[in-house]
């Protein structure tokens, strides 16, 4: 991306990647590989399901401080992702000149979003759910944890990738709309989300696999989803409009992310005092305070994960030209989808290998070891990428 000052005009071709957002996603993926090290190597992972242990679901207890802690800093990863693809689908319209006083939905950019979402899905149901596969001969995930519905071996599972795909397509039509209409719907969706969804006791019903895929978490039959579309799609919104003020002034939309992001967190501790559209019983001292809901993500969640993400693509962007240089982070940052299929793999062997590793030093150097190894795999799949491509 070029930026020509504090501004960036709507009508400048984007030919180059920005950088900030660059190293953001890739800070994003570090954590991500992080919180997957958990599932592959040490054979469990936390799943915050909504209930309160009466309703069958049992939430988590974060025994382990380390786990704990790896997982609370986790939770800013999705919605990062999803807040990022609003503003991908910006930075792409803009370098092909469609500018929010357009609003143009042209036959060939639709025919690239049907396309690349097509392809999402695809490597979500082959190289993704395969490698996923390989972390449950080593896994020890409580099944009680999950709604399971009617129950049966689930053979299907459309999760992140497909439902970035999903939230990808919708937020390419959204874009035809103006901003305050995007950031309203969004904010609507999120509270009709937060008042209207089923009581805990329903969620373990068969619902349709559309259902699960769109509003309801859990498993119906072969059909497995964690990342219901409506619940998620709020942040691409919001990252169509983060993305446009993006494009227009940089300085001025990330003071915009500095002052959000700490209003944000200030509103999730007031939530959390409070008690307000929280989806499972606190309980006492930190570990109660930071236990969030993630599936679906409760309010609480969205304002802690959203206020913690804007507040660090703040300082990414203070610092990362001035006193940090950061070009790995920038690589895995433009290579996400090339690390995410390659991590997964990475850490599925490593974790067959290893075998439920104990004590925490072990940990943390299996997560650099499989990091390392995974940022050199995707870079050469870049490298090849590009020169194919020249």
């Amino acid at each position: 991306m070029i930026v020509q000052g504090e501004e960036i005009s709507g009508s400048v071709f984007l030919r180059k990647r920005d950088k900030s957002i660059d190293i953001y996603r890739g800070i994003l993926m570090v954590i991500m590989a992080l919180d997957h090290t958990v599932f592959y190597i040490i054979g469990s992972h936390p799943m915050e399901y909504f209930g309160d242990g009466a309703s069958g679901f049992t939430f988590p207890k974060y025994e382990e401080t380390y786990i704990f802690l790896n997982r609370i800093l986790s939770h800013i990863v999705a919605p990062g992702f999803f807040f990022l693809l609003g503003i991908s689908v910006v930075f792409y319209k803009e370098r092909h000149n469609q500018t929010e006083s357009k609003g143009l939905l042209t036959a060939k950019d639709t025919k690239h979003f049907l396309l690349r979402g097509l392809i999402m899905i695809i490597l979500q149901l082959t190289l993704i759910n395969f490698a996923w596969m390989l972390g449950t001969l080593n896994s020890n995930i409580i099944a009680s944890s999950i709604p399971s519905g009617e129950g049966g071996t689930i053979l299907i599972s459309m999760d992140v990738i497909a439902s970035l795909a999903v939230c990808m397509v919708l937020a390419y039509f959204l874009s035809g709309l103006k901003s305050y209409w995007i950031m309203g719907l969004s904010l609507v969706l999120i509270l009709v989300n937060q008042i209207f969804f089923p009581n805990q006791y329903m969620l373990n019903n068969a619902y349709h696999p559309l259902i699960r895929w769109f509003y309801i978490p859990g498993q119906s039959g072969a059909f497995l989803s964690h990342y219901p579309i409506l619940h998620w799609l709020p942040l691409t919104g919001f990252g169509l409009v983060f993305g446009r003020l993006y494009t227009k002034s940089k300085d001025g939309a990330m003071k915009v992310a500095g002052i959000t992001g700490a209003g944000l967190i200030l509103a999730f501790c007031l939530t959390r005092f409070l008690y307000i559209f929280d989806q499972h019983p606190q309980n006492t001292g930190i570990k109660g305070f930071f236990s969030l809901t993630k599936y679906p993500p409760s309010l609480s969640y969205f304002l802690f994960t959203m206020g913690v993400g804007l507040v660090m693509l703040y300082f990414v962007n203070k610092l990362s030209g001035r006193f940090l240089k950061l070009n790995w982070l920038r690589i895995l940052g433009e290579n996400s989808m090339a690390f995410y299929i390659v991590h997964l793999y990475v850490y599925g062997l490593i974790g067959l290998v290893a075998k439920r590793v104990h004590g925490q030093v072990c940990f943390y150097l299996l997560w650099i070891f499989g990091l390392v190894i995974s940022y050199f795999i995707s870079k050469a799949i870049s490298i090849r990428k590009k020169k194919v491509n020249v």
